[in-house]
C-alpha cells in the first residue's frame, strides 16, 4: 500500500499536466513560467539559508584561521585565511559554500624517521 499512493499522486501530476497542456493550451504555464518560478525560489531560498547561517551566534570560538593577520604594513596579510573586514569575510565564506575549501586542508601528521612529517588526506 505504500508504493501505490506514491505511484498513483506521480500519475495524478502527471495526467493534469497533460490535459493542462493538451486541452486548456498552457504550455507557456508549465515550459516557462513554473521552470523560472522554481528556480527563483531555489535561488532566494538558498540565499535565505546562507543569511541564517551567517546571522546565527556560535556558541563557542572555533579558531579556523590560517594565514598571517593583518599586522604591520611590511607584512603581507593572508586576506582570505584572515580576513579583518566584512568583503574578505565574505570572499572566504563564498570560497567555503562553493568550493568546500576547509575540506582540502585536512593534515595529518606522523612520525617519519624520528621526525615529524605532515601530509594531505583529502580522501576522509
Amino acid at each position: 500500500m505504500k508504493v501505490v499512493l506514491p505511484l498513483f499522486y506521480l500519475l495524478l501530476i502527471i495526467s493534469l499536466t497533460f490535459v493542462s497542456v493538451e486541452l486548456l493550451n498552457l504550455a507557456g504555464l508549465f515550459g516557462v513560467i513554473l521552470p523560472y518560478a522554481g528556480f527563483v525560489i531555489f535561488a532566494l531560498g538558498l540565499i535565505w539559508k546562507i543569511i541564517g547561517w551567517a546571522c546565527s551566534p556560535v556558541p563557542f570560538c572555533i579558531p579556523l584561521t590560517s594565514g598571517q593577520q593583518r599586522s604591520f604594513p611590511w607584512v603581507k596579510a593572508n586576506k582570505l585565511g584572515n580576513p579583518s573586514n566584512i568583503l574578505e569575510v565574505l570572499g572566504r565564506m563564498a570560497l567555503e559554500i562553493l568550493l568546500f575549501r576547509s575540506l582540502f586542508r585536512n593534515t595529518k601528521a606522523e612520525l617519519k624517521n624520528d621526525h615529524l612529517a605532515q601530509g594531505s588526506t583529502i580522501f576522509l
